[in-house]
């Protein structure tokens, strides 16, 4: 499966199209930024190293019985994906959420939902 058009790019990744209409392909980039995009750069290898953590993250996931978008990782860079509706929330709610999250132990939250989730 080839990626065709691209619908997105954003600070990490390009998402494109496929023959599938439900499979994208994923195409992580080294592009960096920082000071809330002031400054801006090259790390050469960060996309193969995003594509790879974000993988073995979904793996992780779905040897504990939860499923994921993961199709097929192409190469060290590229990934193809389940399209999916994403549910969407604030930055700062994310944010906060991330901070309360972190101090819980993994074991507790991978048995969690999204919406088992206290805010």
């Amino acid at each position: 499966m080839e990626k065709k058009e691209l619908l997105y790019e954003g600070k990490a990744k390009k998402v494109y199209r496929t023959d599938d209409p439900e499979v994208l392909y994923i195409a992580y980039k080294d592009d960096a930024t920082a000071f809330n995009g002031l400054k801006k750069g090259t790390i050469s290898g960060k996309g193969i190293i995003n594509n790879q953590m974000s993988n073995r993250l979904m793996q992780y996931l779905e040897s504990k019985g939860i499923p994921t978008h993961l199709i097929e990782e192409r190469n060290e860079r590229d990934t193809l994906v389940k399209r999916v509706d994403m549910v969407l929330f604030p930055r700062d709610m994310v944010w906060k959420k991330a901070l309360y999250l972190r101090n819980l132990p993994l074991k507790f939250l991978i048995k969690m939902t999204l919406w088992e989730i206290p805010f």
